[in-house]
């Protein structure tokens, strides 16, 4: 994906006036790309329009108007959007309601070092996730976290052919999940892989 532009964010009066509409989309693009992986886990898969709302949101929270502070929220933004051949995702605990936080359904913790999420195409091609970023001392092992498949030429072509089944698969201790990709879910994510 193309880099975030210091262009495409607008002043904090030109987003009031389009908020609502951008909000619209990006809330609709994000469920788009929801996969629920049984009860307890979902993946968001990242587009460059969400994170573009994302910087807009941030800036709108802080009334950020010095232009080295937009600058550094673009460029921390810029580093989440997955690169030609990647696909970028959160991985979220689902919590039920009432739910105590400090009891967590499931543990995420030794992801960044075990791993335990893919990408399966056609049952034959896997495409590992690689978790990022170090969690803060003293972080809760449920929180969300970042993760990125990069797809060999192969696995893109795989990926990119309708006619093989595709599953994004969890499998961590004490909870495993499976879930198909939709059509309209791959056909956004064959789009962001770009040429590998």
């Amino acid at each position: 994906m193309e880099p975030i532009r210091r262009s495409e964010i607008k002043d904090l009066a030109g987003y009031e006036k389009v908020r609502a509409e951008i909000r619209r989309r990006a809330i609709e693009q994000r469920a788009a790309r929801r996969v629920g992986l049984g009860k307890r886990l979902s993946a968001v898969f990242e587009s460059r329009e969400a994170l573009a709302y994302q910087i807009q949101e941030a800036l709108r929270a802080r009334r950020t108007v010095d232009e080295g502070e937009i600058e550094r929220e673009i460029d921390a933004v810029n580093e989440l959007l997955p690169r030609a051949g990647t696909l970028a995702a959160t991985l979220f605990v689902e919590f039920a309601d009432g739910e105590p936080f400090s009891e967590p359904p499931v543990e995420l913790g030794d992801l960044r070092e075990r791993g335990g999420v893919s990408i399966e195409v056609g049952g034959a091609t896997r495409v590992a996730a690689r978790a990022g970023g170090d969690p803060a001392a003293g972080a809760p092992s449920f929180g969300p976290v970042r993760l990125s498949f990069a797809f060999t030429a192969e696995a893109a072509a795989s990926f990119r052919d309708a006619s093989l089944p595709a599953a994004l698969v969890v499998e961590l201790r004490g909870y495993g999940a499976t879930a198909d990709l939709s059509p309209a879910v791959r056909t956004a994510l064959a789009g962001d892989l770009g040429e590998v």
